[in-house]
């Protein structure tokens, strides 16, 4: 997961973020004549202008550049700081994520398993293409679901890798629903609805109230918005 102090900038240096081109043909966001650095000291840089300009906007629009919050920047730094370096440790996890993540392992299913199973939809038809269901508990795990979830990631591109990463560690979720928004099965309002229900039982249940659901619905689906728009960009 990253972790970096964010790069504040003053209403001058904001004036300064401008996009060059590299002499190989790429495109960087510099300050003056400064290069902007990721969380770990590389450069922003890419092939995509589209990419590195969306990235110089969202400097200006918030001040900073955070790559702790949901954004391009954070997606560009968990793709190029972790994914492309090969940092990244999912594929040696997958086991222990998916055998840990309550909504894909009901311990006790109730009333609010039906609202799981309705919101996990994306993920249920997925893993029916492939002949797996979605165990409805422990005890009904088939243990090579493991190792197909696994293969799917590996051959998933560094762009939707980073994508996964990101969201798994910034909403502490299993990598199922983010695989979906990576492999473009769910859109940011079903991938919201499923992790409300991954974190919080329905208000139908008399548990969480709407307010709270809302709340944690805009900070989903604001994740998700960001993860498409930043494998749009990339993939140009």
């Amino acid at each position: 997961m990253l972790h970096a102090i964010p790069q504040q900038f003053t209403d001058d240096e904001l004036n300064l973020l401008s996009m060059k081109t590299t002499s190989d043909g790429r495109y960087e966001l510099c300050l003056g004549s400064h290069a902007v650095l990721t969380s770990e000291g590389r450069h922003v840089v890419h092939h995509s202008a589209y990419l590195i300009d969306a990235i110089r906007i969202e400097a200006s629009m918030h001040g900073q550049l955070d790559a702790t919050q949901s954004g391009l920047y954070g997606f560009f730094c968990t793709h190029h700081d972790i994914i492309l370096p090969g940092n990244d440790g999912i594929p040696d996890y997958i086991t222990d994520i998916l055998h840990h993540h309550e909504a894909l392992f009901w311990r006790q299913p109730g009333p609010e398993s039906r609202y799981q199973l309705q919101a996990w939809r994306c993920v249920s038809e997925w893993l029916q293409s492939a002949n797996y269901h979605l165990p409805m508990q422990s005890s009904q795990r088939d243990s090579s679901l493991d190792q197909f979830v696994a293969e799917s990631y590996n051959a998933l591109s560094s762009v939707q890798r980073a994508v996964v990463s990101y969201l798994f560690h910034q909403h502490t979720t299993s990598i199922l629903l983010p695989m979906m928004v990576a492999m473009k099965r769910a859109t940011a309002t079903m991938y919201a609805a499923g992790m409300c229900l991954t974190t919080l039982l329905p208000p139908t249940v008399g548990v969480h109230t709407w307010s709270e659901y809302r709340q944690s619905y805009t900070h989903f689906v604001t994740g998700a918005q960001a993860a498409h728009e930043y494998l749009w960009l990339a993939m140009q």
